[in-house]
């Protein structure tokens, strides 16, 4: 679904909610998972994160990752002490600019 056929990688998904939460909170949880993709890649672990969006009145943390296998995201997060209510595969999409031609 969201695998990229260059890298062998998918986007997954994961969803924290955190009772309590702070925007301060969640901030700290985002630089902890990415010193711990981090640490994981330097062990030849292919994992990322790409984007984080915590809404505060819900307690709730969306973060994207880049991955090879939904076990790499869940460590990440348990090295991180984020709490994944859930983690599922996930296709990134952005807006996509009209192609421009010799006639625009």
């Amino acid at each position: 679904m969201g695998s990229r056929p260059d890298t062998g990688s998918a986007a997954f998904l994961v969803e924290c909610y955190w009772p309590g939460s702070s925007r301060e909170g969640a901030a700290a949880a985002v630089i902890r998972a990415g010193w711990a993709a981090r640490e994981m890649r330097r062990h030849g672990r292919t994992v990322r994160c790409l984007h984080a969006t915590f809404i505060p009145a819900e307690e709730v943390l969306f973060c994207v990752y880049e991955a090879q296998a939904v076990e790499d995201v869940a460590e990440v997060n348990a090295r991180a002490r984020v709490p994944a209510t859930r983690i599922v595969e996930a296709a990134v999409l952005s807006p996509a600019l009209r192609p421009r031609t010799a006639a625009s």
